[in-house]
C-alpha cells in the first residue's frame, strides 16, 4: 500500500474534503499528490506565455466566457462583475498574506545573517588581539 500524503482528511471525510476545503480556501491534495490549485498550472503558463501579457490574457479569458459560456447572458445584472471581483479580492488577499509571509522569512533571514557576521567580526577581532597580547604589542582598541 502507497502512503497517504498530502492528505487533509482521511478515511469518509475524504469525499468530503474538496468541497470543505475549497470553501475554507485551503489547497487540498487530488489523487496524484498535486495540489488542487496547481492542476492547471502547466496549461496556464502556456496559454500566458501565448498570450503575452495581463491585459491580452484577461481578454482573452473573458471572450471565451462571453462567447463559450452563460457567464454573462445567465447572471443578473452585475452578478458577473461581482462574481470576478469576489475572486479578485480572494486572491488579492492571499497575495498580501504571502508577501507579507515573505518578508516576514526574509528579514529574519537578514536578521540571523547580520548576527552571524557580528559574531564572526568579534572572533576575528578577539583573535587579533590575542596575536598582539602573545607578542607583547598593546591590544588595538576594536
Amino acid at each position: 500500500r502507497r502512503p497517504r500524503t498530502l492528505k487533509p482528511h482521511a478515511g469518509r471525510q475524504r469525499a468530503r474534503c474538496s468541497f470543505h476545503c475549497r470553501a475554507l480556501g485551503q489547497p487540498f491534495a487530488t489523487m496524484s499528490g498535486m495540489l488542487e490549485e496547481e492542476r492547471f498550472d502547466g496549461m496556464l503558463l502556456q496559454f500566458a506565455q501565448q498570450c503575452q501579457g495581463i491585459e491580452p490574457l484577461l481578454d482573452t479569458m473573458f471572450s471565451f466566457l462571453r462567447r463559450k459560456t452563460d457567464f454573462f447572458v445567465g447572471a443578473q445584472d452585475d452578478q458577473a462583475k461581482n462574481t470576478v471581483l469576489r475572486m479578485l479580492e480572494k486572491h488579492q488577499a492571499l497575495a498580501d498574506r504571502t508577501n507579507a509571509e515573505k518578508k516576514k522569512v526574509s528579514a529574519a533571514a537578514e536578521a540571523k545573517a547580520a548576527e552571524r557576521k557580528a559574531a564572526a567580526k568579534a572572533k576575528r577581532e578577539a583573535a587579533k588581539a590575542k596575536v598582539a597580547a602573545s607578542a607583547g604589542a598593546p591590544a588595538p582598541p576594536p
